[in-house]
């Protein structure tokens, strides 16, 4: 929401990707997908504006641990 409301962001807001990750890992890691899946939906649908491929690592993120690959 803050990225959509304030056009490009400052450099270290695009490092988002690598909290996101951690986040992603541990929520996968506990088998904790479909408890989040909402949230994440969310996340993911609001900064799909964002510039620099953000949106595009965010949901390659979300892919690398989601449910399906645990198969």
């Amino acid at each position: 929401e803050i990225c959509n409301s304030h056009e490009d962001m400052w450099e270290q807001f695009y490092t988002a990707p690598r909290t996101i990750s951690k986040l992603s890992e541990v929520i996968s890691g506990h088998y904790l997908q479909s408890q989040f899946q909402k949230r994440m939906n969310m996340i993911l649908h609001n900064c799909e504006s964002s510039g620099w491929g953000f949106s595009d690592a965010m949901w390659n993120i979300y892919y690398e641990y989601s449910e399906e690959n645990d198969e």
